[in-house]
């Protein structure tokens, strides 16, 4: 354990560290060079070196199940991992979720098809987007529009499917 207590802490901080900045990077869609691996990889070490000192301070982390805020926020973490594992899981073997088939349909489908499906005239949808700056006709598809930027593709379904 005497070993264990040298680096268990110092690995978790510095790899926090690194996954903090890699993840920021990564949500503003800014990943040069090795920020995507970095990320992944660190995050695997940082598993083991939260692992490790959550083992050395078992008997502290234990405290925070008998407070109401620290079993909220717990509780809370539990329930947002266990949504993402779900949405991530496939549907059936080497399929996509049914989540991540409807993202992908909606963003190969035709923005007229989409515009049916939000039970608007695509005129309409058209004119919110071209208000947004951006140059749709009704052949285009989000994925096109949005030149495969995940962030992009939200927004533009987002006004898509906004009824003003």
């Amino acid at each position: 354990m005497k070993t264990l207590r040298l680096w268990a802490t110092p690995l978790t901080v510095a790899t926090t560290l690194i996954t903090l900045v890699t993840g920021i990077f990564l949500f503003f869609h800014y990943a040069p060079g090795l920020t995507r691996v970095s990320h992944e990889w660190i995050g695997m070490l940082m598993a083991v070196a939260v692992f490790a000192h959550l083992l050395l301070n078992w008997r502290a982390f234990t405290t925070y199940f008998k407070r109401p805020a620290g079993l909220t926020l717990m509780g809370l973490g539990a329930v947002a991992m266990a949504a993402t594992v779900l949405v991530s899981m496939p549907a059936r073997e080497g399929g996509p979720s049914g989540f991540r088939a409807a993202m992908a349909a909606m963003n190969t489908a035709r923005i007229e098809t989409l515009a049916d499906l939000a039970g608007e005239e695509t005129d309409a949808v058209l004119a919110r987007l071209g208000a947004a700056g951006i140059d749709a006709t009704a052949d285009s598809t989000v994925s096109a529009l949005s030149g495969g930027d995940r962030a992009a593709q939200g927004e533009i379904i987002a006004m898509v499917f906004s009824h003003d």
